[in-house]
C-alpha cells in the first residue's frame, strides 16, 4: 500500500508529502493500529494560522489522503476504491448541520431555545450556522455541540465548519475556501446549490468549489422539491474528480422547519472528534425521513440494506446516470463493473429519501 497526501497551501507555500510503501512491513490490521501516531508525527506540516481543535485538523488532513485499500478487509477491492463506510462505527447518531437563531437577522429562536427544539426533536448532535456569525455554544445546551460554524452568505453561500473567524468583505467562492480550508483548518460545505433564488453556476461547481467537503442534496427550507435540490450538482461536482459528501439538512429558521433534513452518523462513540471524523470520512447517511441499516461492499458488489419491503433503491453513476432498474425490498445489490468512477445510492420510503455516499473508483 502506498499513500498520498495532496497539496496544500499553508501559509501560501505548496507542501507535498509522500508516504511510499508505509506498509511494506506491515499487514492491514497493524496500519490500522499505527495510523493515529503516523498523522500525529505528521501535524507539525499541517501547521496553520490557528486551530481550535488540532484533532479536527488531522480528521481533515486524512480525508485528502488517496488509499488502495478498504479497511474492512472483507474483500480485495480495485485500485483505487474507496469506501466510506469501511469507517462507519456502531454508534448511530442523529445531527444538524444548518440551522439559524436570532444571531442571524431571519433567525426566530435564541441559541438555547434551539438547543431544546433539537433535543425534544431526538438530535443526539448539531452546530449553529448563523448568517456571517459565530454562535458559540448556548447556556444549558444538552446535545452534543459540533464545533463552532457560520454561514458565509456572499457569492455563494458556504456553511464553514470548526470555525476560528468569520472572513468578511465581498468575497468569492475561493476567497472563502483558501482562507478558511487551508489557512484556519476549517471544513467547509456548499449550501442549497440548487436554490431558485441563487443557484450555483456550473462553472463554479467544477472550478471554484474545490476544497469543500459537503454539499448540501437536500435542505428543507430552501427546497420544496427534489428538482430544486443539489443532486445534480453533487453530480457534477463527483463527476469532475471532487470528493465531496452530501448534506441533507434542516436549515431551520422559524417554526414547521424543524426535523426537514439531517445526517445519520455512524460513529465510534458520542465524542465530537469522532463524530467529526465519520463525517469527513463519509460514515453517514443524509435524509429527509427514510432510514436503511447499513451498506456493505463485498468482492465487487454493493449491498444496501434498507431493513423495509417497501423501500426503493436507485444506483447512480457518473453525471447522475442511474445503473440498472430499481430495486424493491429489503436488499438491494449493484455489481460494480470497474468504469463508473463513483456508485451512490437513493433509497426511497414513502415519499421520503436518504442518500448515501459515494463508493469511488479511480
Amino acid at each position: 500500500m502506498s499513500v498520498k497526501i495532496q497539496n496544500f497551501t499553508v501559509f501560501n507555500k505548496e507542501v507535498s508529502i509522500f508516504a511510499s510503501d508505509l506498509c511494506k512491513y506491515t499487514n492491514s490490521s497493524e496500519m490500522k493500529k499505527y495510523l493515529p501516531l503516523f498523522l500525529i508525527l505528521l501535524l507539525p506540516l499541517f501547521a496553520c494560522e490557528k486551530s481550535d481543535d488540532q484533532e479536527l485538523l488531522i480528521s481533515r488532513s486524512i480525508i485528502e489522503m488517496a488509499t488502495d485499500e478498504d479497511i474492512t478487509n472483507t474483500a480485495i477491492p480495485p485500485s483505487g476504491f474507496y469506501n466510506p463506510y469501511s469507517y462507519a462505527g456502531n454508534v448511530k447518531l442523529k445531527g444538524q448541520m444548518h440551522c439559524h437563531s436570532t444571531n442571524s437577522a431571519d433567525g426566530n429562536y435564541s441559541p438555547s431555545e434551539l438547543a431544546a427544539m433539537f433535543k425534544e426533536a431526538g438530535y443526539d448532535f448539531f452546530t449553529i450556522t448563523d448568517h456571517d456569525y459565530i454562535t458559540t455554544e448556548p447556556p444549558g445546551n444538552e446535545l452534543i455541540w459540533l464545533c463552532n460554524s457560520y454561514e458565509s452568505t456572499q457569492k455563494a453561500h458556504l456553511c464553514v465548519y470548526n470555525a476560528g473567524s468569520v472572513l468578511k468583505g465581498v468575497l468569492s467562492i475561493e476567497d472563502v475556501i483558501d482562507y478558511q480550508v487551508y489557512k484556519r483548518s476549517a471544513v467547509v460545505g456548499l449550501a442549497h446549490p440548487g436554490w431558485l433564488k441563487y443557484p450555483v453556476a456550473t462553472e463554479d461547481l467544477i472550478t471554484s468549489c474545490k476544497g469543500t467537503s459537503f454539499v448540501e442534496v437536500w435542505n428543507g427550507t430552501m427546497n420544496t422539491s427534489l428538482g430544486e435540490n443539489g443532486t445534480g450538482a453533487w453530480d457534477t461536482m463527483l463527476s469532475n474528480d471532487q470528493r465531496v459528501l452530501a448534506l441533507a439538512v434542516d436549515d431551520l429558521h422559524a417554526a414547521g422547519h424543524l426535523k426537514k433534513g439531517w445526517v445519520e452518523v455512524l460513529s465510534m462513540s458520542r465524542n465530537r472528534n469522532d463524530i467529526m471524523f465519520a463525517l469527513l470520512k463519509g460514515a453517514f447517511y443524509a435524509t429527509n425521513g427514510a432510514t436503511i441499516d447499513a451498506v456493505e461492499y463485498r468482492s465487487d458488489t454493493i449491498t444496501i440494506r434498507t431493513g423495509s419491503s417497501t423501500a426503493i433503491t436507485a444506483f447512480y453513476g457518473m453525471d447522475g446516470v442511474q445503473l440498472g432498474d430499481k430495486i424493491v425490498g429489503e436488499n438491494a445489490q449493484y455489481r460494480i463493473m470497474g468504469s463508473e468512477k463513483y456508485v451512490r445510492a437513493v433509497v426511497e420510503n414513502k415519499g421520503k429519501y436518504c442518500w448515501t455516499q459515494p463508493v469511488f473508483l479511480k
